[in-house]
């Protein structure tokens, strides 16, 4: 491939994550970087052909310019991600996009800007993983209120559920966090999954048994038996399954 500048291939990389970061912004936010963006470009393209090349460990005003734009960048978006979290608007999505944001964070700053800003990325990195954290557990918390105040509609929504519920137990466990009261609740909700099948079933035999047909109302019955049974040992594979009476 021809190249046309000096620049390594770090420092393509690093610019083409910033056009692609202004690419996700709304318009006044994107002119203003893009028209900053253009300026350090120029100013790049001025000094090589000026062939005026840096001889010192010194990082250029440029490079210094957009890496602290860029932590000014991720400085608001854990802001924003604070205010969602105090508004109760996170959901459990959001520790995984934040931190994926961390990740990228100086991923392409050369050494001599790792030399620069290396401990102020440290702390950033550091105080994006704890919100992280955070945001996480609240998030699942804030899950299981919401999943408890619903209904469930259909058997794809219960393999969602279960797939989720699954995650933040672990995601309590790893962190010591587990009470009495979340395992309760986490316990009620997979209950009601495990019995979501069998409870069609059986209110399809109520109504069987409304109408005197008493062979359908048998057939349906055995049929939630064997669902409450296949779906009760997948879910809570070391209890008991219960008898359709009990529930």
């Amino acid at each position: 491939m021809h190249r046309y500048t000096e620049l390594s291939e770090n420092d393509l990389v690093r610019y083409l994550a910033k056009i692609r970061r202004i690419s996700k912004m709304d318009n006044n936010d994107a002119i203003q970087e893009l028209d900053e963006f253009i300026y350090n470009l120029c100013g790049l393209a001025a000094s090589e052909n000026s062939s005026q090349t840096s001889i010192n460990n010194e990082l250029p005003d440029y490079e210094t310019e957009s890496i602290e734009n860029e932590i000014m960048y991720y400085r608001s978006s854990l802001e924003e991600y604070r205010n969602k979290l105090n508004t109760k608007t996170i959901n459990i999505y959001d520790s995984q996009q934040l931190r994926s944001e961390i990740s990228h964070l100086g991923q392409y700053w050369n050494k001599k800007a790792l030399k620069k800003f290396g401990n102020t990325l440290t702390d950033l990195k550091r105080e994006g993983n704890c919100l992280a954290d955070k945001i996480e557990v609240d998030a699942y918390v804030k899950y299981i209120d919401d999943t408890d105040r619903s209904s469930i509609y259909n058997i794809t929504s219960v393999n969602s559920i279960l797939k989720t519920l699954n995650n933040a137990e672990a995601c309590f466990r790893a962190r010591e966090l587990m009470t009495d009261e979340l395992y309760d609740r986490i316990f009620s909700i997979k209950k009601e999954c495990a019995w979501f099948r069998a409870s069609k079933k059986i209110a399809d035999a109520e109504v069987a048994k409304g109408g005197m047909n008493d062979k359908k109302y048998l057939k349906l019955i055995g049929e939630a038996e064997v669902m409450l049974k296949q779906d009760w040992s997948q879910i809570f594979p070391a209890m008991p399954v219960p008898r359709i009476e009990s529930l």
